[in-house]
């Protein structure tokens, strides 16, 4: 399994706007698209966030959603599994993961909280605070390239 990137939120639009101008000099801007009613931007950093033995490359970064309160600081953390979901969650049977986003034509994942304490993952998180993480089949990078070549990017 590889980190393929982490999610930071941000509590107001002036703080994504700060945020994001703060990551475009320390990387480049990959996308930045409305989705779910707001814009996401996802940034591919010059050199990584090392965490441990593995290298994080990209940074998502939303902007609030009107009507919805965030803290600011990391939200969630996808990782890239080397099977199907199905097979993955096979795997580790005392997970109850989430499926909300499981039947997703595109980009689709498990997830579950990383304070979720009898797993028998053999991947653990030392993230303090209530991170969610997700799994997913392929890389957002991978995602964001298709996109671009089929033109579904604004």
């Amino acid at each position: 399994m590889i980190i393929d990137h982490i999610c930071y939120r941000v509590a107001t639009t002036e703080e994504y706007n700060i945020r994001k101008e703060e990551l475009l000099k320390l990387g480049t801007l990959l996308i930045e698209n409305p989705i779910g009613g707001r814009l996401i931007s996802t940034f591919k950093l010059l050199n990584p966030i090392a965490f441990h033995d593995r290298n994080i490359y990209l940074i998502e970064l939303p902007s609030p959603k009107k009507g919805s309160f965030y803290n600011s600081g990391l939200e969630h953390v996808e990782i890239v599994t080397t099977k199907k979901l199905e097979e993955f969650q096979l795997d580790y049977p005392d997970v109850t993961f989430n499926k909300k986003s499981f039947y997703k034509p595109v980009n689709r994942d498990l997830r579950f909280n990383s304070l979720f304490s009898n797993t028998n993952l053999s991947f653990r998180l030392d993230f303090e605070g209530n991170i969610s993480v997700k799994f997913h089949e392929d890389t957002l990078e991978n995602v964001i390239n298709r996109e671009i070549a089929e033109g579904l990017n604004n």
